[in-house]
């Protein structure tokens, strides 16, 4: 270092001075402040020694930072007795006898002048002392030098420890954030095991915290159980303390190495996690060498961080282990209900006359070990059976609320019921002497008696359907289900439901059942389906999609394949993604069992007509019985015939066939009153008031409906004398 020319103490100007001092505070490039100043202070006042140290808030002795010669110097010096007055912020002299009392080596010096280092607080952040080998006559003189470098050596120890903050404080960052690299890659990372999960963890917080080791504990019971560790430890080794004082606080626990003489480590740091259920955990490291690298407050955070990693990750393996675990039993309790709802769709029927396919696409999916299976709310199916010495085929399209396991209950009971229905009918002679429409209404009747009994918590849309195999005649009755399609000569339209009954279980049990007739003729196609027609999710020109809301487009689409059932099903799947379970049953009638039967029928019917007209009941009564035999969905012959047969004495086949009338059309009025008339005949009378009370409100005080009401009244009166 190039020295500064001699600062003559006794006779130096003002200008000499401050020029001297200039030069003193301006190291040149490359030293140290406060090294370049201690040995030019040295060198420029002829002293001994030079020191300047830092002081913490609050405390009493001095840390050395800078001095010449730096080597003979203490590392601290207390400043409580010889340099009290540095503790209060002031500058002193200080003679032979006053260093006496001061540590070696500083006793050895024969004088000394102190200045305090004052910071912007006012408070002392430090003290410069200048230590000399002789006694001093220019005390004030070094004095005010002293106080006029003070502020700078203050300044600039401010600037050095600023730099020294920022430093660590950017160490810091640095560590901080390559911990939370080396978490994240632990959070992305898919481990084969936990185990594997574990061993990671510790050996990444090795690393991070420079330990020795690492270790994951777990108490069991009143024991504490090593889930996993980095080495090897001592069979006796215990952290049960430890382990306790980290899970009743809750929170990270530290122990030095007075309290872990025992274990032989010089630090222990340990912070809770959750592995299991009410099983407290801790996951800690431990260093054995002394002096290692200290544990900041960061170091904290990056432990908890990566314990409520362990912990989120080891409840999510074991929340999925409990799915899978629950899923594998809901998948059995899946495949047990398809297999039971699989005959319930078998269709059971044999016809000549028509074509008919059954297909059921039901929306939820899963498998069972090697099954795939469906399961889902939706029924279709048909049955044959024999009414009136007549062939029929039963045909059953239903779809049960709810989706999944709920929807497949509904399909299940709503199946069962069907089918016993259909099998007690073909083992019972009585219920095969029902006519078509007398038959559908007992049938849609006792289904909604079973769904009614769910209190409305189970409830199921319904097209239920009878086809005569010999003339094509179609009865159905319909319950919030969508309608059916016939697609005729290249053109589908909705068949008609005009009494709109709601879904099976919400349905009142004292309602009019209603059957509605279709006559079928030979290449007519009749197509029931599900709402999952008309449920498409349909892609748009933006490229997201949008809810159909068009029913129509499901007869555009049956117009398109020409009614083809399998290629329907493709161009439904073609255009937009399906959203709910999807039945469709399909019946393509080939044939009628007698050629031209429509035409012979209407003739019959109208020989029946002018017979009747000329009082000919025999003959009208046996025209519009042959026109019913081969056409039953001529419904004016019906009434025909119910009221010849009345005429003929023949009151109970009257009552039959008025009702079959009734219930075809039980708004016509004078059926209705003939029917009263009837069943007054054959002593029904709580039946014939019924009707009579309908009438009434058909058309009200009718001469016809009064005389009915004057004998019912009479009748009573005889019976009640």
């Amino acid at each position: 270092m190039q020295c500064h020319s001699r600062i003559e103490v006794q006779a130096l100007d003002q200008h000499q001075l401050l020029d001297a001092l200039g030069k003193l505070l301006n190291p040149p490039p490359g030293e140290e402040f406060s090294s370049f100043v201690t040995t030019a202070l040295r060198e420029q006042l002829e002293a001994k020694s030079v020191i300047i140290g830092e002081l913490a808030p609050g405390a009493t002795e001095l840390q050395v930072r800078a001095g010449n010669p730096l080597e003979s110097l203490p590392e601290k010096i207390q400043l409580e007795g010889v340099f009290e007055a540095l503790l209060e912020g002031k500058s002193g002299t200080l003679t032979e006898g006053q260093l006496r009392g001061a540590v070696a080596p500083l006793s050895d010096h024969k004088s000394a002048i102190t200045a305090p280092l004052i910071d912007p607080y006012g408070q002392c952040a430090g003290a410069i002392l200048v230590f000399f080998d002789r006694p001093l006559v220019n005390k004030e003189t070094i004095a005010g030098i002293l106080s006029l470098i003070a502020p700078r050596i203050a300044e600039e120890m401010e600037r050095k420890q600023a730099e020294e903050l920022i430093l660590q404080a950017t160490e810091e960052i640095d560590h901080f954030s390559t911990s939370l690299k080396e978490i994240h890659r632990l959070n992305v990372t898919d481990y084969s095991s936990l185990e594997a999960l574990f061993q990671d963890y510790l050996q990444t917080g090795c690393r991070i915290f420079e330990m020795d080791g690492g270790i994951l504990l777990q108490k069991d019971k009143e024991s504490v159980e090593i889930i996993q560790k980095t080495e090897v430890l001592d069979d006796s080794t215990e952290f049960s303390k430890e382990m306790e004082e980290v899970i009743s606080r809750n929170s990270t626990v530290t122990f030095n190495a007075d309290q872990m003489q025992d274990a032989g480590f010089t630090f222990w740091v340990g912070s809770p996690v959750s592995l299991k259920e009410d099983t407290p955990a801790v996951i800690a490291f431990f260093s054995r060498q002394p002096g290692g690298a200290p544990f900041e407050l960061f170091h904290q955070e990056i432990l908890e961080l990566m314990a409520r990693s362990i912990s989120s990750e080891a409840q999510r393996r074991q929340a999925l282990k409990r799915i899978q675990s629950l899923k594998k039993q809901q998948d059995g309790d899946y495949f047990l209900t398809s297999l039971l709802i699989r005959p319930l769709n078998q269709p059971d029927f044999h016809s000549e006359n028509h074509k008919i396919e059954c297909i059921a696409h039901q929306k939820k999916t899963f498998s069972f070990r090697h099954w795939k299976e469906e399961l889902g709310g939706d029924l279709a199916t048909a049955h044959s059976l024999t009414l009136q010495n007549r062939p029929h085929v039963a045909l059953f399209n239903a779809d049960a609320m709810g989706k999944s396991m709920q929807g497949a209950g509904g399909a299940l009971v709503c199946g069962s019921v069907f089918t016993s229905i259909i099998k007690r009918t073909r083992k019972n002679p009585v219920l095969q002497k029902y006519s078509p429409e007398r038959w559908l209404k007992h049938a849609f009747l006792e289904l909604n008696d079973v769904f009614h009994s769910f209190d409305s918590s189970m409830l199921m849309s319904v097209n239920l359907a009878l086809v005569d195999e010999s003339s094509g005649t179609l009865y159905y009755i319909i319950a919030e289900h969508p309608l059916p399609v016939l697609y005729r000569k290249g053109k589908a339209r909705f068949l008609p439901d005009p009494y709109h009954y709601r879904k099976l279980g919400f349905q009142s049990q004292q309602s009019d059942i209603v059957i509605t007739i279709q006559a079928l003729c030979p290449g007519d196609c009749l197509i029931m389906g599900s709402d999952g027609r008309d449920d498409i999710m349909l892609p748009d020109s933006a490229g997201s999609s949008y809810m159909n809301e068009d029913e129509n487009l499901f007869l555009r689409i049956v117009e398109e394949v020409d009614g083809d059932p399998t290629d329907l099903m493709e161009a439904l799947l073609a255009r937009g993604e399906l959203t709910d379970d999807l039945s469709v049953l399909h019946l393509k009638c080939l044939a009628h069992s007698v050629p031209n039967l429509s035409k012979l029928a209407r003739e019959l019917h109208k020989q029946s007509l002018e017979a009747y007209q000329l009082q000919s009941y025999h003959e009208a009564y046996r025209h519009s019985l042959e026109a019913l035999q081969l056409d039953p969905s001529l419904s004016d012959a019906l009434r025909v015939s119910t009221f010849c047969a009345k005429m003929l004495g023949r009151v109970r086949e009257s009552a039959d066939l008025g009702e079959r009338l009734f219930l075809r059309n039980p708004d016509f009025f004078p059926n209705t009153i003939h029917l009263s008339n009837v069943h007054y005949l054959l002593g029904n009378l709580e039946r014939s008031r019924t009707l009579l009370a309908r009438a009434n409100q058909q058309k009200p005080d009718h001469p016809t409906g009064r005389k009915m009401k004057e004998l019912l009244r009479n009748k009573e009166a005889s019976l009640s004398a």
